[in-house]
């Protein structure tokens, strides 16, 4: 069940992407693309958040050391992909 979902807010993170670097190539308005932004962090918070439910009910099936090498591995993969897209909006806006 949760696979499906998570296939869906991934289709869901690539339309948000998608109409961020439109308006990026439209030159928008920063606070319009601040707000996309702000959506597309939060579909990739409800990912992990389903990812990590995944986890914790298979928490007891695990050894503790790899659960929590797991879930620290779900953190950064968040942050990562939260602070990439930033960066890459920023250095368009930058026009780097």
């Amino acid at each position: 069940m949760a696979e499906v979902q998570i296939k869906e807010i991934e289709k869901q993170i690539k339309d948000q992407l998608d109409r961020i670097y439109k308006l990026l190539d439209e030159k928008k308005s920063a606070e319009f693309i601040k707000v996309e932004y702000k959506r597309v962090v939060e579909l990739i918070s409800q990912k992990y958040l389903l990812m990590k439910d995944e986890m914790q009910k298979r928490k007891n099936k695990i050894d503790p050391t790899e659960y929590a090498k797991q879930m620290a591995g779900l953190d950064a993969h968040y942050k990562d992909d939260v602070i990439a897209i930033a960066v890459g909006i920023d250095n368009t806006l930058e026009g780097k």
